[in-house]
């Protein structure tokens, strides 16, 4: 879902742009992965995925909006 406009291309086209199991398994995410934070995720392609591969039952989520002044 998209708040406001960012520049990110529409949804449909941005996820075949990554190879999220790849890319997480790259950088060596797992079961045994302590705390990880993810700051701008966009679309969140990379949120849910990241979250089952740590096993997570629960997920925290926080939404929060820049305001030019």
């Amino acid at each position: 879902m998209k708040f406001r406009e960012s520049g990110m291309p529409p949804q449909d086209y941005w996820e075949t742009l990554f190879d999220v199991p790849r890319i997480l398994d790259a950088f060596g995410f797992g079961s045994a992965t302590g705390d990880v934070a993810e700051l701008g995720c966009g679309y969140g392609t990379f949120t849910m995925p990241l979250a089952q591969c740590l096993g997570l039952k629960k997920l925290r989520c926080l939404h929060y909006t820049l305001r030019s002044p």
